[in-house]
C-alpha cells in the first residue's frame, strides 16, 4: 500500500492541470434537486483554487462536494481527498458517498455524468486515496454505509 504522502503527492500531480470550471458552472443541480444549497455553494466555491481551500472551509463545506458541477468536482476534489487522507470522518464520509456510484435513477445518471470528466491519472489517484481511506479503517467502513468497496472497483476500473 502507497504510504499517505505518496499518494498526496499523486494527486497533486494528477489534477495539477485541471483548469478551473469558471464562476457560471461550479454547481449544476440535477432535475428535481434544485434547491438553495446549490446557490450557497457557488457563492463559497467562487474565484477559489483547490489549493487555497482551508480546512475549516473544507469542514464548513463537507456536504458541498456532493452539490458541484462535474467541472467543479473534478477541479475541488484535490483538496478533499488531500484532507479527507488525514483522517477527518465528516469529510471522509461525504467523499466516500460522493464517490460510490448509484446504481439506479436519475442520481445514477447524475453520478456518471460527474465521474466521466476525469481523465486516467485524476481517476487512479481517486482510487488510491479510497483504497488508502479503507485500508487505514476497514472496520470502520465495512460496517458503514456507503460501501467504499464499491467506490473503490468503479474508480480501479475492476
Amino acid at each position: 500500500m502507497n504510504t499517505r504522502t505518496e499518494i498526496v503527492d499523486e494527486i497533486r500531480q494528477a489534477f495539477e492541470d485541471t483548469p478551473y470550471p469558471g464562476d457560471d458552472f461550479l454547481v449544476d443541480p440535477p432535475k428535481g434537486y434544485e434547491n438553495r444549497d446549490f446557490d450557497t455553494i457557488a457563492e463559497a466555491f467562487r474565484g477559489k483554487s483547490w489549493q487555497s481551500l482551508s480546512d475549516d472551509f473544507l469542514l464548513k463545506y463537507s456536504e458541498g462536494i456532493s452539490l458541484l458541477s462535474p467541472q467543479g468536482l473534478r477541479y475541488f476534489l484535490p483538496a478533499y481527498l488531500i484532507f479527507g487522507l488525514s483522517k477527518s470522518s465528516r469529510v471522509q464520509e461525504g467523499l466516500v458517498s460522493s464517490l460510490t456510484p448509484k446504481f439506479e435513477g436519475i442520481l445514477h445518471e447524475y453520478f456518471m455524468e460527474r465521474a466521466r470528466v476525469f481523465t486516467p491519472a485524476e481517476k487512479k489517484a481517486i482510487s488510491l486515496s479510497l483504497e488508502y481511506l479503507y485500508e487505514e479503517d476497514k472496520n470502520y467502513w465495512e460496517s458503514e454505509p456507503p460501501d467504499i468497496r464499491d467506490a473503490i472497483r468503479f474508480w480501479s476500473g475492476d
